[in-house]
């Protein structure tokens, strides 16, 4: 049997499914005002908890990447989980299926607290996450977009800053080329893959870690905050 840990993080209290593959951990906790009972803290052992406000979940799992050993990792985040089943239910042009409330009744719909189910689709991939989305039909302050770059740059100063886009890429081409190369390549196609949530093989999460956070180290000292706020 594998062991899976999937981080889910937290920010404040909320309903959380009883599943021991899922593994809370509280986000922040460095700077928290109160720490939550009944789960992990992100600044236990090697950690960048009071980096949290630029990172967010982010420091959940480079805390479970430093600290927790496992086959496979994943993450999911405050009230954000994968469903690893088919359900019958209406879905938004992300392909998300929307609910109002975490209840008995959603946890049991959506397989939440089947740890069998759940095993059984984990230990047949190598990497399970969300649905590919269609940018095309997707909102932008600037109207629908033809590709997942001119998606996100359509979004310029009210997501995200173009400028600090590139120049994550242009980390990226000096880190990986050939992963610098492939993510230029997936920013041009009409797919896209959002809302950081996955369960993966230890060896893929070690590798993606290794270069996510090398990148995001050498950004965090080119990037201006000054001005950025939750949301840019």
């Amino acid at each position: 049997m594998k062991n899976i840990k999937i981080a889910v993080a937290c920010h404040k209290p909320s309903v959380l499914p009883d599943n021991p593959l899922l593994m809370p951990v509280q986000v922040g906790s460095a700077t928290a005002a109160k720490r939550m009972d009944g789960m992990r803290h992100d600044d236990e052992g090697e950690n960048i908890s009071a980096k949290n406000p630029q990172y967010c979940e982010l420091t959940a799992q480079y805390w479970a990447w430093k600290n927790v050993e496992a086959d496979y990792y994943g993450l999911c985040h405050y009230r954000r989980f994968l469903c690893f089943r088919d359900v019958d239910a209406p879905k938004n042009l992300r392909g998300q299926i929307e609910s109002a409330a975490i209840t008995p009744f959603s946890l049991k719909r959506f397989g939440l607290e089947d740890e069998a189910e759940m095993r059984s689709m984990i230990e047949a991939n190598d990497i399970v996450c969300g649905p590919l989305q269609d940018v095309r039909k997707l909102y932008t302050p600037r109207g629908n977009q033809p590709t997942a770059l001119r998606h996100w740059t359509a979004h310029d100063r009210a997501l995200i800053r173009n400028k600090d886009l590139e120049c994550m890429l242009d980390i990226l081409d000096t880190v990986s080329p050939d992963i610098g190369a492939a993510a230029r390549e997936y920013l041009n196609e009409k797919q896209f893959l959002g809302f950081n949530c996955f369960v993966m093989r230890k060896e893929l999460f070690q590798q993606m870690c290794a270069i996510e956070f090398e990148v995001l180290e050498k950004l965090e000292a080119r990037v201006d905050l000054t001005y950025y706020c939750q949301q840019l």
